[in-house]
């Protein structure tokens, strides 16, 4: 009856990976990670198993990581791959279960999800609109943090990025 099921947790991070995204846009890849953890144990706990048999999408990611692998005999900062291989590793592995506890939503389950990425982007959106005209960045002013200097409208934008692949 009211148990919380995996569509919930697929629901509540659609609604706030782009709240994330303008509060802390490196705060993206543990809150995938989170996310995908909270997934893999329902799964357990509702069927015993870890994952759903593979899919092309886990097809795709791991000749991706095979490809990434091989790029190591021709890497020139050997130090730097391996750092950024760790936290690749971990971005890959949690959305190969995000996605496995995804996958199987319902049509309710779909439904919810939706609505909540909307409400999330919308919500997402208005902050980084605040973010972008006011003098204080959104993350300053809601953590009470002195304000950092203002980068220019024109610069690159880790949240606007965000939001745009979630849209």
């Amino acid at each position: 009856g009211n148990h919380v099921h995996h569509g919930h947790v697929v629901a509540l991070a659609a609604l706030l990976a782009p709240i994330v995204a303008v509060l802390a846009p490196l705060g993206l890849a543990p809150f995938l990670g989170v996310s995908a953890a909270f997934l893999l144990g329902l799964r357990r706990a509702r069927t015993g198993t870890w994952l759903s048999r593979p899919s092309q999408v886990v097809v795709i990611v791991g000749v991706l990581f095979a490809w990434i692998l091989a790029s190591y005999f021709w890497t020139i900062d050997v130090n730097a791959f391996t750092e950024k291989i760790l936290r690749l590793v971990g971005v890959l592995i949690s959305g190969i279960v995000f996605l496995d506890g995804s996958n199987d939503l319902d049509h309710e389950g779909k439904r919810l999800v939706r609505r909540m990425l909307i409400v999330g982007i919308a919500l997402g959106l208005v902050l980084e609109f605040v973010d972008r005209i006011s003098d204080i960045p959104m993350r300053d002013l809601i953590l009470g943090n002195d304000p950092t200097e203002k980068p220019p409208l024109y610069s690159f934008n880790r949240a606007a990025t965000a939001i745009a692949l979630l849209i």
